[in-house]
């Protein structure tokens, strides 16, 4: 309160003021207080080792799937190790803190999705957009890794957040915003490299009808201009990008001829064959990052090195199962979040006109209906739910039409909606803090989730902290005994479907019993000797 003219004058900050931060909170929160139950994910040590080594001036490979980006996540421990011994520098080079990076950037692109729903559908829209983000457990259960999913899902969105904002108005300032994101994505994950396309067109598709139109009335000079100022700006986004990749790769052995590379994938074979005297042109970019992307493409269209493919319970070797991701959304996406989803997409379809999609969700649609049908049809890494990590933020961004003329829906829709809000809010909140195993109520008993999907759907290794825990309490149960005796046995999910271990090793404690319990979701209980089901024709 302030006192003027003598009178006491309530000083009260709009609800809106506070809604946002407010949400934002709650993600930071959700995510901050699941830390110390959650310990280092398979991948983890492997690209914060590689983060290290770029921090310590060397992009040479040990991996084809790690990137420079993650020396975000090791820049706490590199400082710790050259400060003087301290609390301070020993705090620093906890991995804990490593992941602090990680959890600053989701927060950030939470911000974004709730910035380009309001400038789409209003503020209530982004309000709904940022709430879909800040309680998807897919959202949560990475923001917080010493990985590169949530950096390739923040500048994926960012880089198509800032293409729309240039295609609306050709300024210098925008296509550099634009090209910096297109530029920094491709330092994050191979995933990017598909973005100049995009970019290319999407800004075709945009201007599309003017350009028939200048082509129809012969406005050659007209179209002359245009095309010189576009090869202008993309020479722009190509120049930001290349600068961008020897940056992060550190310079090492750019412009090395085409000729000396040894590639693995028979895709960059042909072009190196083909090439003729053009393999004698330096190459602009580092040898580290071309080398990845040449092992990348190798592993993705063999197959190999993925391991065994797990689904519904069957086990696959590299050709895995089409439509694998879109089943893996189903089960593992809240059901409301699902609805909301689908009910904007018929409110969408419902008011469809062309001029206005073409300059406005195309550059949200285009994207999710691209990734959606490559991961599902053609894709061979079917390991995750992770590798469609940057969909849903997109997809948040158009929930948020649902809400355009809200101001005229009646109380009974409110209710509904709010209810639907309250239930994705509890569904999550019951799995804290370990968000990354989130089955929605389609798997309801949560003993059972191994049976739909496994690898890092399920088990990620980071529920090591409760079977610590567990193991202390109950000394005398036994972790995965190489012969089934009676008692206490514990098997870790990945072990018992075949992904990682034999499956013929646990066949038996797989389809005759049932487990009494999960330890942190990723480790299965068994008491023996248990029920077992019977055949037809078995006593």
């Amino acid at each position: 309160m302030i006192r003027a003219s003598g009178k006491l004058v309530l000083l009260k900050l709009p609800a809106r003021m506070l809604a946002v931060p407010g949400i934002l909170m709650i993600f930071l929160l959700l995510s901050l207080a699941s830390l110390p139950w959650l310990s280092l994910t398979t991948d983890e040590p492997i690209h914060y080792r590689y983060g290290m080594r770029i921090l310590n001036s060397d992009a040479g490979r040990f991996d084809d799937s790690v990137m420079p980006i993650s020396a975000l996540n090791a820049f706490p421990a590199w400082l710790g190790e050259h400060l003087p011994d301290s609390m301070l520098s020993r705090g620093l080079r906890h991995y804990q803190v490593g992941r602090l990076p990680t959890l600053v950037v989701a927060v950030l692109l939470g911000y974004a999705v709730y910035a380009w729903s309001r400038k789409l559908y209003g503020f209530a829209g982004g309000l709904l957009s940022l709430f879909l983000y800040s309680f998807d457990p897919n959202l949560l259960a990475h923001s917080r890794l010493i990985t590169q999913d949530l950096f390739l899902a923040a500048s994926v969105v960012l880089s198509f957040y800032f293409v729309w904002r240039f295609a609306r108005r050709r300024s210098l300032a925008r296509a550099m915003s634009a090209a910096m994101f297109v530029g920094l994505a491709q330092v994050t994950k191979y995933t990017a490299v598909v973005l100049p396309l995009f970019v290319v067109a999407m800004l075709l598709v945009y201007d599309g009808r003017r350009l028939f139109w200048l082509a129809r009335r012969r406005e050659w000079g007209r179209l002359t201009r245009y095309g010189g100022r576009s090869f202008g700006f993309a020479l722009l986004f190509l120049g930001v990008s290349l600068l961008i990749i020897n940056v992060a790769f550190l310079g090492e052995y750019t412009l090395r001829p085409l000729r000396d590379y040894r590639f693995r994938s028979p895709f960059f074979q042909a072009v190196q064959a083909g090439a003729g005297a053009a393999g004698e042109v330096p190459v602009p970019v580092p040898q580290p990052y071309l080398q990845g992307l040449d092992a990348v493409v190798a592993k993705e269209r063999s197959g190999h090195g993925h391991g065994r493919i797990y689904l519904l319970g069957e086990l696959r070797g590299e050709n895995g199962f089409a439509g694998y991701y879109v089943i893996a959304y189903a089960l593992k996406t809240p059901l409301a979040m699902q609805g909301v989803f689908v009910l904007a997409m018929v409110g969408l379809l419902k008011k469809w006109h062309w001029t206005r999609v073409i300059r406005r969700e195309q550059f949200l649609l285009v994207p999710i209906v691209v990734f959606g049908l490559y991961f599902n049809l053609l894709f061979r890494a079917q390991i995750g739910l992770r590798f469609l990590l940057m969909m849903f933020p997109l997809m948040h961004v158009l929930s948020g039409g649902l809400l355009q003329g809200f101001r005229r829906w009646g109380v009974p829709r409110r209710l509904v909606l709010g209810a639907g809000m309250a239930w994705i809010a509890v569904s999550v909140l019951s799995y804290f803090p370990d968000y990354l195993a989130y089955f929605n109520e389609i798997v309801w008993d949560r003993r059972l989730a191994y049976r739909y999907l496994a690898d890092s759907n399920l088990d990620w290794g980071q529920s090591d902290v409760f079977l610590r825990e567990y193991l202390a309490r109950h000394p005398e149960a036994m972790l995965e005994p190489e012969e089934i005796t009676r008692g206490e046995v514990i098997v870790r999910v990945n072990n018992l479907v075949g992904i990682t271990e034999d499956p013929e090793r646990y066949a038996r404690l797989r389809e005759s019993c049932t487990p009494v319990a999960t330890i942190g979701h990723a480790y299965l209980l068994y008491e023996i000797p248990c029920e077992m089901e019977t055949t037809p024709g078995e006593d």
